[in-house]
This record gives C-alpha cells, sequence and structure tokens, in this order.
C-alpha cells in the first residue's frame, strides 16, 4: 500500500467508504467486480491492516469467491451439554474458517490491480450526511458515503426500551499441545459442561489439527468480565475439562460482538448509508455476521447498478425474522441460563441442515413451523411470541 503522504486525493469520488472491516472491505471487493468497476472510490481506514487480528467462522455449502480463502473447514460440527454430547454432519455444508490476515492480503491484491480504487489511512472526524468526510483535517466530497465505523461495544449503552441486547464476548488462545489432543474431524460449536454462572457460557474449539486449535471461552450476556476473569476462566476449561496439562500459546484474542435487536436507524440519512454491525449485519440471535454482510453487501450493490442508489428495504431483515430474532432474544435477555436449553432441543430434534437454514434466514415455512413446534409447550416462548406479534403489528 502507498503511504498516506504519497496519495493525492481527489476533490470527489464516486463512493467513499469509512472503515476496511468486513463489511467495508466486501463492498470494495463487490464494486470492484461488478459494472461500477470504473467508479471512483475512496476506502478510508485508520491504519493498515495486515495482521491477523480477527477471524470469521460462517457455514457455506457453495461461496467460491471465498473458497479460496478458508485456512480451515470442517464436515461437522459439536454440540455438547450434560444431556447430550453429540457431533453432526453438516453435508452439504462446510463450517470454514477464515484468518483475518489472509482476507486482508486477498483484497489488498484486488484493490491495487484497479486504478480507480484508492486506500487511504487517517482519522476520520467527521461523516455528514450532505456527502463529505473530514480525514486527517482533509475535507473529501462524494455521491455516497457507505460508514462501517461503530463505537467500542465495551462503552456503546443500548435503549433497553427499544430493544432486547446481549453481548457475544469470548477469549481465545490459538494453542500448540505437546501431545495429540484434538479431532481435527469435529468443530466444537457449543460445550456447555461448565459452570454458567447464571448466564450462557460455552467453550468453542476449532482443530487445525491434533495438536494446534483455537481454544475461544465465549459468553452471552450483557456485562462483561474484567480481563483476568477472562484468562482464569479460559485457562479453567483448557486445564480442567479439556485435560491439557502443557501447552504454548501462540496466539490470543479477544472479541465482542452485538446480539440486538436495536434497530440502528436511520440506516440511510442523505448520503450517509451504514453497513456492517451498525447497518444491522450481525445477527440478533447469534452473534455470526459474514454471510449475512455478505448477501448484505450484494444487494447493496444490485440496487447501485440497478438504481444508482439504495433502496431503504434493502438494509432491513424480512418480518418473520425479525419476529423470531425478537422471541428468542426476549427470552434469553430475561433468563440467558435457557440459551441451552434452546439450542439442545433444536440439536437433538431437528435436522442440522434445517437448523442452519433457519439460523440464516433461508428456510421455508414448514421448516419455521418444525423449529417452532419444539417450543410451542414451553410457556416462556408461547408468552413471547404473542407478546412479539402484539408489539410488531401495533408498532
Amino acid at each position: 500500500m502507498d503511504d498516506k503522504d504519497e496519495i493525492k486525493l481527489l476533490p470527489k469520488y464516486d463512493y467513499i467508504i469509512a472503515g476496511a472491516g468486513m463489511a467495508g472491505l466486501m463492498l470494495a471487493l463487490e464494486l470492484a467486480k461488478s459494472p461500477l468497476k470504473n467508479k471512483t472510490v475512496l476506502l478510508v481506514d485508520k491504519e493498515e491492516k495486515n495482521s491477523n487480528d480477527r477471524t470469521w467462522c460462517y457455514w457455506s455449502n457453495s461461496s467460491p469467491e471465498m473458497d479460496s480463502l478458508v485456512y480451515k473447514k470442517w464436515d461437522s460440527i459439536r454440540f455438547a451439554t450434560a444431556n447430550s454430547d453429540a457431533s453432526y454432519l453438516l453435508a452439504p455444508y462446510h463450517y470454514k474458517y477464515i484468518r483475518g490476515a489472509d482476507f486482508y492480503t486477498y483484497t489488498d491484491k484486488i484493490l491495487k490491480s484497479n486504478t480507480n480504487f484508492t486506500r487511504y489511512n487517517g482519522i476520520i472526524t467527521e461523516l455528514s450526511s450532505n456527502g463529505f468526510i473530514i480525514v486527517n483535517n482533509i475535507k473529501v466530497e462524494a455521491d455516497l458515503i457507505f460508514n462501517s465505523i461503530h463505537p467500542s461495544f465495551a462503552n456503546f449503552r443500548y435503549p433497553k426500551n427499544e430493544c432486547y441486547y446481549l453481548l457475544q464476548h469470548f477469549k481465545g488462545y490459538f494453542i500448540k499441545t505437546e501431545e495429540d489432543v484434538f479431532d481435527t474431524e469435529s468443530a466444537t460449536f457449543m460445550d456447555f459442561n461448565i459452570p454458567q454462572i447464571k448466564e450462557a457460557r460455552f467453550g468453542y474449539i476449532l482443530p487445525f489439527s491434533k495438536r494446534e486449535a483455537l481454544v475461544e471461552y465465549t459468553l452471552f450476556s450483557q456485562n462483561l468480565l474484567t480481563k483476568e476473569e477472562y484468562i482464569l476462566e479460559l485457562e479453567n476449561y483448557i486445564t480442567n475439562k479439556l485435560g491439557i496439562q502443557k501447552y504454548e500459546i501462540l496466539h490470543e484474542e479477544f472479541g465482542i460482538v452485538p446480539m440486538s435487536t436495536y434497530s440502528y436507524a436511520p440506516k440511510i440519512d442523505g448520503k450517509l448509508i451504514k453497513i456492517g454491525t451498525f447497518g444491522g449485519s450481525v445477527k440478533p440471535s447469534t452473534g455470526f455476521a459474514f454471510t449475512r454482510t455478505n448477501k448484505r453487501i450484494k444487494s447493496i450493490v444490485k440496487d447501485l447498478v440497478k438504481y444508482g442508489r439504495v433502496k431503504s428495504s434493502t438494509l432491513e431483515t424480512s418480518f418473520k425474522y425479525k419476529l423470531y430474532d425478537n422471541i428468542l432474544l426476549s427470552i434469553l435477555e430475561k433468563d440467558n441460563t435457557s440459551t441451552k436449553d434452546v439450542f439442545e432441543k433444536m440439536f437433538t430434534k431437528m435436522k442440522t441442515t434445517t437448523i442452519l437454514k433457519f439460523l440464516d434466514e433461508e428456510s421455508n415455512l414448514w421448516q419455521d413451523i418444525q423449529i417452532m413446534s419444539l417450543f410451542m409447550t414451553d410457556f416462556r416462548f408461547t408468552k413471547a411470541i404473542a407478546r412479539e406479534v402484539k408489539r410488531m403489528i401495533w408498532k
């Protein structure tokens, strides 16, 4: 990447993308391979991204544009509680893992080959709905600005009267053991065999080989732990639950992902359009974002090609999935220990492919009915359904 001092910024671009995270880079890539590839695009981030600062996982049965970036994939996922511990085949899906460093290298290569795309490192101090940004004290205009910059979720406060919310937060170690430990055929999706402490807590394991894996201690809750608590609980899980006494820590990670039905409105304000987390790209009831972001970015570019603008409906979730997310999060927020019971019922009683389609918002009505019927005898769900249907209709 060129040094920012050597880049001569244009007074105006067709598009500005603020933030070179997953959503910003996906949008740049999609524009670069679309009929809009000749548009001038400025991609701004506070610093160059070239390290493995984050990773993304998703399930897919076809993703040719991303498959070259997949570092590891698994044919099955493990779900474990005190009542059930089993691995579930995903066919025709695979559970896929992409490293941030590989994604950044790939996008950098593609964008460098297009002279209409400019990457610039700087601090954005103003984003205007009138169509300009201030970066490093320089004013740059654009026909449309796509904003994926959001505040820290450690400090962000959701308005409780407007939405349900939890935070998915985790501490992870990439470890190397002295002996063969891990089952490389299956990724541990959720291992609830740890103390819940009045909230949802589970282990998450991605085995790369028999001796190397990412092991995470994950929580769904409204409150974060201290740095020392994350480390203590993670190391207890590795030593006491997994039985690994000696290991080398190759890399560490920590993350906070919002799980919220908050609307993040307005998503379109004049020439300013929200994408990424604050554009609603995180699935509220699971915290997964990669597939959902990819779908939304493709729809945004289709709108730009067809209409020259982005329709507000493109940035919204369908009514039925909003309803499902509201029902589930309303229950989990009030009784977070029920998370284990919800996923246990789904994994032990439904086809895995049906679950994944439901969570990916690709299920049909019959599959929705199958999923929802699992919980109809649970008064918490029937009350939540009645409450949310009434609220959404009379909103």
